[in-house]
């Protein structure tokens, strides 16, 4: 393989690992949090499903979110941790825009 072919290879599988927004489907609601399903495939597998999912008041408001919603879900930059509480929360490592970081903005 080409040394282009190689960064392009290493580029893709990085950048997969950066998530920033997605559809799901909702499994469960409790409180202000959700379990979702994201509704996308990479590999050919499912994406595991997430719990503890922030449901900002602006989206209950509009929409109570219920089990079998569809909605779009935003990954937060840096860990989200106890922030969306007012909590300050630590950096960990070196990881962004991870899946367990989403927060559902909408309800479809």
């Amino acid at each position: 393989m080409s040394i282009a072919g190689s960064i392009d290879n290493l580029m893709e599988a990085s950048g997969a690992q950066i998530h920033t927004a997605f559809p799901a489907k909702v499994l469960s609601v409790s409180g202000d949090t959700a379990k979702i399903q994201p509704l996308f495939f990479y590999s050919g597998a499912k994406q595991a499903p997430i719990s503890g999912v922030p449901i900002p008041q602006s989206v209950s408001k509009a929409k109570p979110v219920e089990a079998g919603d569809i909605v779009y879900c935003v990954c937060a930059e840096q860990t989200l941790g106890g922030s969306w509480k007012g909590q300050y929360t630590e950096r960990v490592g070196r990881l962004h825009h991870q899946l367990s970081d989403a927060v559902i903005i909408a309800v479809f």
